[in-house]
């Protein structure tokens, strides 16, 4: 599955993700915008194609936001697709 994710560029480095991923890119992208400027190096829009077995659960349907609990040592790949600054 398709999953997005908006992180701090600290996290990013050291691979260490968050549960939350969106299937929405567009949510992953305003939570990243919305959280740069709290972070030193700003933040990161992500990008994983998550195999079946990285999906913990697929959260109940709010406000549109498509969200999987995801389990990152399970995530093969993960991309920047877009770098926000502070």
């Amino acid at each position: 599955m398709l999953l997005y994710r908006g992180e701090s560029t600290f996290n990013r480095r050291r691979r260490c993700y968050g549960l939350s991923w969106s299937a929405n890119r567009s949510v992953a992208e305003a939570f990243a915008e919305d959280t740069s400027r709290l972070y030193y190096d700003g933040s990161v829009l992500l990008e994983t194609l998550a195999p079946p077995e990285a999906i913990l659960t697929k959260m109940p349907k709010r406000y549109g936001e498509g969200e999987y609990l995801v389990d990152r040592r399970y995530l093969r790949a993960v991309q920047v697709l877009r770098r926000i600054r502070q």
